[in-house]
Protein backbone atom coordinates (compact mmCIF):
# COMPACT_ATOMS: atom_id res chain seq x y z
CA UNK A 1 0.00 0.00 0.00
CA UNK A 2 1.72 3.10 -1.43
CA UNK A 3 0.17 6.59 -1.17
CA UNK A 4 2.51 8.21 -3.24
CA UNK A 5 0.91 9.96 -6.02
CA UNK A 6 2.01 10.32 -9.53
CA UNK A 7 2.84 13.02 -11.34
CA UNK A 8 -0.62 13.43 -13.17
CA UNK A 9 -2.16 12.64 -9.55
CA UNK A 10 -0.83 16.20 -8.08
CA UNK A 11 -1.82 18.02 -10.94
CA UNK A 12 -4.82 20.47 -9.17
CA UNK A 13 -8.29 18.47 -9.54
CA UNK A 14 -10.93 19.69 -7.05
CA UNK A 15 -13.15 17.40 -5.78
CA UNK A 16 -16.89 18.30 -6.45
CA UNK A 17 -17.83 17.82 -2.46
CA UNK A 18 -15.59 20.90 -1.51
CA UNK A 19 -15.42 24.59 -0.49
CA UNK A 20 -12.25 26.15 -1.48
CA UNK A 21 -10.45 28.20 1.28
CA UNK A 22 -8.29 30.78 -1.04
CA UNK A 23 -7.89 33.16 2.45
CA UNK A 24 -7.32 32.78 6.10
CA UNK A 25 -10.42 34.96 7.26
CA UNK A 26 -12.43 32.90 4.83
CA UNK A 27 -11.56 29.62 6.59
CA UNK A 28 -12.42 31.42 9.92
CA UNK A 29 -15.66 32.43 9.02
CA UNK A 30 -16.38 28.48 8.38
CA UNK A 31 -15.11 27.73 11.61
CA UNK A 32 -17.45 30.20 13.37
CA UNK A 33 -20.63 28.41 11.81
CA UNK A 34 -19.52 25.33 13.04
CA UNK A 35 -21.30 24.45 15.82
CA UNK A 36 -19.24 23.02 19.22
CA UNK A 37 -19.48 20.59 22.12
CA UNK A 38 -18.79 19.58 25.40
CA UNK A 39 -17.83 16.22 24.43
CA UNK A 40 -15.41 16.58 21.57
CA UNK A 41 -12.17 18.25 21.06
CA UNK A 42 -11.33 19.66 17.65
CA UNK A 43 -8.01 19.02 16.10
CA UNK A 44 -7.30 19.18 12.62
CA UNK A 45 -4.40 17.82 9.54
CA UNK A 46 -3.42 19.20 6.29
CA UNK A 47 -2.32 17.38 3.26
CA UNK A 48 -0.49 18.73 0.98
CA UNK A 49 -2.34 16.92 -1.82
CA UNK A 50 -5.62 16.46 -1.52
CA UNK A 51 -5.79 12.76 -2.75
CA UNK A 52 -3.43 11.36 0.39
CA UNK A 53 -5.35 9.17 2.30
CA UNK A 54 -5.45 9.31 6.70
CA UNK A 55 -2.82 6.35 7.31
CA UNK A 56 0.14 6.25 9.37
CA UNK A 57 3.59 6.12 7.62
CA UNK A 58 4.38 2.56 8.50
CA UNK A 59 1.17 1.40 6.19
CA UNK A 60 2.43 3.45 3.19
CA UNK A 61 5.02 0.81 2.00
CA UNK A 62 4.41 -2.76 2.26
CA UNK A 63 7.85 -3.25 3.47
CA UNK A 64 8.00 -1.18 6.56
CA UNK A 65 5.35 -2.61 8.36
CA UNK A 66 6.47 -6.18 7.51
CA UNK A 67 9.85 -4.94 9.22
CA UNK A 68 8.52 -2.67 11.60
CA UNK A 69 9.59 -4.12 14.86
CA UNK A 70 13.25 -4.33 12.79
CA UNK A 71 12.77 -0.83 12.42
CA UNK A 72 12.36 0.13 15.57
CA UNK A 73 14.81 -2.03 16.93
CA UNK A 74 17.73 -0.94 14.56
CA UNK A 75 17.02 2.91 15.50
CA UNK A 76 17.77 1.82 19.30
CA UNK A 77 20.56 -0.41 18.50
CA UNK A 78 22.70 2.73 15.60
CA UNK A 79 21.39 5.89 18.11
CA UNK A 80 21.02 4.86 21.34
CA UNK A 81 21.73 8.20 22.63
CA UNK A 82 19.12 9.93 20.92
CA UNK A 83 16.77 7.71 22.66
CA UNK A 84 18.06 7.41 26.24
CA UNK A 85 15.28 9.91 27.46
CA UNK A 86 12.98 7.90 26.16
CA UNK A 87 10.84 5.95 28.96
CA UNK A 88 8.73 4.00 26.43
CA UNK A 89 7.29 2.81 23.25
CA UNK A 90 5.46 5.65 22.82
CA UNK A 91 8.08 8.00 23.25
CA UNK A 92 10.24 6.29 21.11
CA UNK A 93 7.47 6.53 18.58
CA UNK A 94 6.95 9.99 19.00
CA UNK A 95 11.15 10.07 18.23
CA UNK A 96 11.82 8.44 14.94
CA UNK A 97 9.06 10.40 13.92
CA UNK A 98 10.45 13.29 14.63
CA UNK A 99 13.13 12.07 12.47
CA UNK A 100 11.04 11.12 9.49
CA UNK A 101 10.83 7.33 10.20
CA UNK A 102 7.33 5.38 9.23
CA UNK A 103 5.42 4.75 12.60
CA UNK A 104 1.92 4.26 13.29
CA UNK A 105 1.32 6.85 14.46
CA UNK A 106 -0.53 10.25 12.01
CA UNK A 107 0.35 13.73 13.05
CA UNK A 108 -2.48 16.12 14.11
CA UNK A 109 -2.56 19.89 15.47
CA UNK A 110 -5.16 21.59 17.77
CA UNK A 111 -4.24 24.69 15.75
CA UNK A 112 -5.87 24.87 12.49
CA UNK A 113 -3.19 27.15 11.21
CA UNK A 114 -0.53 25.15 11.74
CA UNK A 115 -2.72 22.40 9.59
CA UNK A 116 -3.49 25.09 6.65
CA UNK A 117 0.56 25.67 6.60
CA UNK A 118 0.99 21.75 5.59
CA UNK A 119 -1.48 22.08 3.58
CA UNK A 120 -0.15 24.28 1.36
CA UNK A 121 3.73 24.15 2.10
CA UNK A 122 5.44 21.00 0.20
CA UNK A 123 6.45 22.21 -2.90
CA UNK A 124 6.51 18.31 -4.30
CA UNK A 125 2.66 18.96 -4.13
CA UNK A 126 2.72 22.83 -5.55
CA UNK A 127 0.75 21.72 -8.19
CA UNK A 128 -1.80 19.53 -6.76
CA UNK A 129 -4.91 21.00 -4.46
CA UNK A 130 -4.41 20.56 -1.06
CA UNK A 131 -7.13 19.64 1.68
CA UNK A 132 -7.71 20.40 5.52
CA UNK A 133 -9.51 18.34 7.32
CA UNK A 134 -11.24 18.55 10.60
CA UNK A 135 -11.54 16.16 13.23
CA UNK A 136 -14.04 16.18 16.29
CA UNK A 137 -13.00 13.72 18.14
CA UNK A 138 -14.64 12.39 21.34
CA UNK A 139 -13.10 12.55 24.34
CA UNK A 140 -13.50 9.38 25.63
CA UNK A 141 -11.11 8.43 22.48
CA UNK A 142 -8.79 11.13 24.10
CA UNK A 143 -5.93 9.65 25.73
CA UNK A 144 -2.95 11.02 27.72
CA UNK A 145 0.45 9.55 27.12
CA UNK A 146 0.53 7.51 29.97
CA UNK A 147 -2.77 5.75 29.63
CA UNK A 148 -2.47 1.71 29.58
CA UNK A 149 -4.34 1.68 26.33
CA UNK A 150 -1.62 3.75 24.75
CA UNK A 151 0.67 1.65 26.08
CA UNK A 152 -1.13 -1.60 24.46
CA UNK A 153 -1.35 -0.49 20.84
CA UNK A 154 2.11 1.16 21.24
CA UNK A 155 3.61 -1.67 22.14
CA UNK A 156 2.01 -3.96 19.22
CA UNK A 157 4.89 -2.32 16.93
CA UNK A 158 7.73 -3.98 18.68
CA UNK A 159 5.73 -7.27 17.54
CA UNK A 160 6.73 -9.12 14.55
CA UNK A 161 4.58 -9.32 11.40
CA UNK A 162 3.25 -12.81 12.07
CA UNK A 163 1.30 -10.68 14.92
CA UNK A 164 -2.16 -11.26 14.58
CA UNK A 165 -5.62 -11.25 17.18
CA UNK A 166 -6.45 -14.41 18.57
CA UNK A 167 -9.97 -15.49 17.89
CA UNK A 168 -10.53 -16.04 21.30
CA UNK A 169 -13.46 -14.25 23.22
CA UNK A 170 -12.82 -15.23 26.42
CA UNK A 171 -10.75 -12.59 28.35
CA UNK A 172 -8.68 -14.94 30.63
CA UNK A 173 -8.10 -17.06 27.36
CA UNK A 174 -7.16 -14.44 25.19
CA UNK A 175 -4.70 -13.37 27.72
CA UNK A 176 -3.62 -16.98 28.07
CA UNK A 177 -2.34 -17.17 24.25
CA UNK A 178 1.02 -16.82 22.87
CA UNK A 179 0.45 -13.63 21.01
CA UNK A 180 -1.00 -11.79 24.18
CA UNK A 181 2.03 -13.40 26.46
CA UNK A 182 4.35 -11.88 24.52
CA UNK A 183 2.65 -8.41 24.15
CA UNK A 184 2.08 -8.34 27.72
CA UNK A 185 5.96 -8.71 28.43
CA UNK A 186 6.93 -6.43 26.58
CA UNK A 187 4.29 -3.94 28.22
CA UNK A 188 5.40 -5.01 31.32
CA UNK A 189 9.12 -3.66 30.66
CA UNK A 190 7.70 -0.27 30.79
CA UNK A 191 4.60 -0.79 33.14
CA UNK A 192 5.93 -3.12 35.56
CA UNK A 193 2.70 -3.34 37.85
CA UNK A 194 0.08 -3.35 34.58
CA UNK A 195 -2.64 -5.79 35.38
CA UNK A 196 -2.08 -8.46 32.63
CA UNK A 197 -5.46 -8.35 31.14
CA UNK A 198 -6.33 -6.80 27.69
CA UNK A 199 -8.82 -6.51 26.46
CA UNK A 200 -9.33 -7.10 22.88
CA UNK A 201 -11.20 -4.89 20.90
CA UNK A 202 -8.06 -1.87 22.61
CA UNK A 203 -5.76 -3.39 19.97
CA UNK A 204 -8.10 -2.42 16.66
CA UNK A 205 -9.02 0.82 18.07
CA UNK A 206 -7.30 4.20 16.63
CA UNK A 207 -6.85 6.33 20.16
CA UNK A 208 -6.27 10.33 19.76
CA UNK A 209 -3.07 10.50 22.07
CA UNK A 210 -1.78 13.92 23.82
CA UNK A 211 1.98 13.33 23.85
CA UNK A 212 4.39 14.99 26.86
CA UNK A 213 4.93 19.00 25.76
CA UNK A 214 8.86 17.89 26.12
CA UNK A 215 9.54 18.39 22.16
CA UNK A 216 10.28 21.68 21.21
CA UNK A 217 8.38 20.93 17.49
CA UNK A 218 5.08 19.75 18.97
CA UNK A 219 4.89 22.41 21.25
CA UNK A 220 5.59 25.25 18.39
CA UNK A 221 3.17 22.63 16.30
CA UNK A 222 0.18 21.97 19.15
CA UNK A 223 0.73 18.32 18.34
CA UNK A 224 -0.84 15.27 19.00
CA UNK A 225 -0.72 12.02 17.27
CA UNK A 226 -3.55 9.24 15.87
CA UNK A 227 -2.46 6.11 17.05
CA UNK A 228 -3.08 3.07 15.15
CA UNK A 229 -3.74 -0.38 15.88
CA UNK A 230 -4.12 -3.17 13.77
CA UNK A 231 -6.73 -5.99 11.86
CA UNK A 232 -6.69 -9.00 12.14
CA UNK A 233 -3.09 -9.45 11.76
CA UNK A 234 -0.15 -6.63 11.98
CA UNK A 235 -0.67 -6.84 8.32
CA UNK A 236 -3.79 -5.38 8.14
CA UNK A 237 -4.73 -1.82 9.00
CA UNK A 238 -7.54 -0.59 11.23
CA UNK A 239 -9.42 2.09 10.04
CA UNK A 240 -10.23 5.70 11.30
CA UNK A 241 -13.39 6.10 12.78
CA UNK A 242 -15.55 8.18 9.95
CA UNK A 243 -17.51 10.17 12.30
CA UNK A 244 -14.27 11.54 13.62
CA UNK A 245 -14.34 13.79 10.76
CA UNK A 246 -16.12 16.56 10.60
CA UNK A 247 -17.12 18.68 6.86
CA UNK A 248 -18.69 21.73 7.13
CA UNK A 249 -21.94 21.24 5.25
CA UNK A 250 -20.70 18.11 4.17
CA UNK A 251 -18.14 19.82 2.19
CA UNK A 252 -14.08 18.63 2.17
CA UNK A 253 -11.79 21.89 2.72
CA UNK A 254 -9.94 22.08 -0.04
CA UNK A 255 -6.85 24.95 -0.94
CA UNK A 256 -6.38 25.27 -4.68
CA UNK A 257 -2.71 25.09 -5.91
CA UNK A 258 -2.71 28.59 -7.07
CA UNK A 259 -4.13 29.82 -3.40
CA UNK A 260 -1.09 28.34 -1.73
CA UNK A 261 1.53 31.09 -2.52
CA UNK A 262 -0.85 33.66 -1.26
CA UNK A 263 -1.86 31.96 2.16
CA UNK A 264 1.82 30.79 3.20
CA UNK A 265 2.27 35.02 3.14
CA UNK A 266 -0.89 35.24 4.88
CA UNK A 267 0.34 32.99 7.54
CA UNK A 268 3.91 33.95 7.42
CA UNK A 269 2.50 37.60 8.42
CA UNK A 270 0.83 35.93 11.54
CA UNK A 271 4.44 34.09 12.33
CA UNK A 272 3.10 30.84 11.40
CA UNK A 273 6.27 29.85 8.81
CA UNK A 274 8.98 27.15 8.56
CA UNK A 275 11.33 28.52 11.09
CA UNK A 276 8.71 28.80 13.56
CA UNK A 277 7.15 25.39 13.05
CA UNK A 278 10.42 23.48 13.02
CA UNK A 279 12.99 25.03 15.30
CA UNK A 280 15.89 23.73 14.61
CA UNK A 281 18.87 25.23 13.28
CA UNK A 282 18.76 23.89 9.40
CA UNK A 283 15.21 24.46 9.05
CA UNK A 284 15.36 27.97 10.17
CA UNK A 285 18.42 28.44 7.92
CA UNK A 286 16.20 26.99 5.16
CA UNK A 287 13.68 29.69 5.56
CA UNK A 288 15.81 32.83 5.79
CA UNK A 289 17.57 31.95 3.16
CA UNK A 290 14.22 31.84 0.69
CA UNK A 291 13.14 34.71 2.55
CA UNK A 292 16.12 37.07 1.98
CA UNK A 293 16.78 35.62 -1.39
CA UNK A 294 13.61 36.45 -3.08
Amino acid sequence: MDIVLNFKERIDSVPNDSAEITSISQLLNIFSVVPKDDVSERYFRGHSACGYELIPSIYRNNKNIEQEDILIKESLALCPKDFNDCKNTLEVLVKMQHYDLPTRLLDITSNPLIALYFACSNDLDKLAAGELIIFNIPKKDIKYFDSDTVSVISNIALRPQSFHIPHENDLTIFNQTSELQFLLHQIKNEKPHFLPLVVKDHLSKVICVKPKLDNPRIIRQSGAFFLFGVGQNKLELTKLPIGYQLKPNGKRLIIPSQSKKYLLKELDDLGINQASIFPELDKVASYLKSKYSS
